[in-house]
């Protein structure tokens, strides 16, 4: 564990160093990394600046012009934080999240290279169509895909789902701000299961060898006492692949570096077998497994998986054709409650898709301890927290 990057010391930032993002070029940053972040006073937020004092990127220096942006612009909400910096025909951009009008938005500022400033006119990026889709917007990236497109991400706060992440896929406009093809955002997690803070939040999205590559947030939602207890507090989804479908859907898989994490001393295989109740996956067994399991779709039986099974306690993963549903049942497992009003154990979600007779579907679970991470066909993804039992 290393020492923390950037923390307060400053006017600016004395009541906290908040998030942002990591951004490197030749003219804007001298080819080195750089941070972007959220500095609190006890008064307002402020956009700042950090660089690194050696390569190994383990000690950091704060920018002596910060604040590069002093304050939120004018007509906004007091709430102003999480710089994303981008570059789009050969001009520097910054978007911030805030509100506007009640309605989740997101500011555009332009990098002036001879000055070195960055404007605050209160120019919008984009801005929601509806408190439906937020009343306040965290954590904006907005990230280059093929064929000339972007996605662009938020974290709602206030929505109809209250904090999830959703997406749009759109344009760049000659003067910085984003056109979406539709008005309409999509989850990135599958259906309700990213809802109520639930699931991956505020991703984090990093390109290299031609992969969009993505990783999140995850709460566990416990009380200070059960954290001690386990002596864990939160922690990251698994690493996914992003890419766009045809119609603009993010399709989603696990990073392919993660294959190198299999240990096979341990492991399970069946093929072309027609299964009538259950078959065991021994000698397969613990709570760090990773299941790879491709079916048939029948008209109306239902299919998956039982794991972490402990005497009458286990938690059901299945596909029910007949509804087109899509089932984590943890309702009977031993565990520390973290869901009870929200979902209570019981996690169900409608595919977007439903496969019809004949077809396949593909379930692809990595479970660590207190993570599910679940993906379906390669296109939708979700993660359950399971608050893991006391026994552990």
């Amino acid at each position: 564990e290393e020492k923390i990057a950037v923390y307060n010391t400053y006017v600016y930032d004395i009541k906290g160093v908040w998030s942002g993002c990591v951004f490197t070029d030749d003219v804007l940053t001298d080819g080195k990394p750089n941070i972007f972040y959220t500095g609190v006073d006890y008064a307002k937020a402020s956009i700042n600046q950090a660089e690194p004092v050696s390569d190994d990127l383990i000690s950091w220096a704060k920018v002596g012009r910060n604040p590069i942006i002093s304050n939120r612009p004018a007509g906004l909400s007091d709430d102003f934080r999480d710089p994303y910096v981008f570059k789009s025909n050969g001009n520097f951009y910054m978007i911030v999240g805030t509100s506007k009008n009640g309605l989740g938005a997101a500011t555009l500022h332009k990098y002036n290279p001879t000055t070195k400033t960055w404007s605050n006119d209160g120019r919008i990026f984009y801005q929601s169509i509806s408190t439906g889709y937020g009343t306040f917007w965290e954590m904006p990236a907005i990230v280059p895909m093929p064929d000339d497109k972007w996605l662009f991400l938020i974290t709602t706060l206030g929505g109809n789902q209250g904090v999830e992440t959703l997406y749009w896929v759109g344009t760049i406009n000659n003067d910085g701000t984003f056109s979406p093809y539709s008005a309409i955002p999509k989850e990135v997690e599958l259906g309700v299961f990213g809802s109520n803070g639930y699931g991956l939040l505020s991703p984090s999205v990093m390109q290299k060898d031609g992969i969009t590559i993505a990783i999140g947030i995850v709460p566990d939602k416990l009380p200070a006492s059960n954290n001690m207890q386990l002596g864990w507090a939160h922690l990251y989804s698994l690493p996914r692949e992003w890419t766009l479908d045809a119609n603009n859907n993010l399709l989603q898989q696990p990073f392919v570096a993660t294959q190198k994490m299999r240990v096979t001393t341990s492991a399970f295989s069946c093929s072309n077998q027609d299964i009538s109740g259950t078959l065991t996956l021994a000698p397969v067994s613990g709570k760090t497994v990773e299941i790879d399991g491709t079916f048939i779709v029948s008209s109306a039986q239902r299919f998956g998986f039982h794991v972490r099974k402990n005497g009458s306690s286990f938690i059901s993963i299945y596909y029910t054709p007949f509804t087109n549903r899509f089932t984590v049942d943890a309702q009977n497992e031993k565990r520390l409650v973290n869901d009870a009003n929200s979902f209570s154990g019981l996690y169900q979600s409608i595919l977007p898709k439903q496969p019809n007779p004949g077809e396949t579907l593909r379930m692809h679970i990595f479970i660590d301890h207190s993570i599910m991470d679940i993906f379906i066909n390669n296109q939708y993804a979700g993660i359950i927290i399971l608050a893991d039992s006391e026994q552990d």
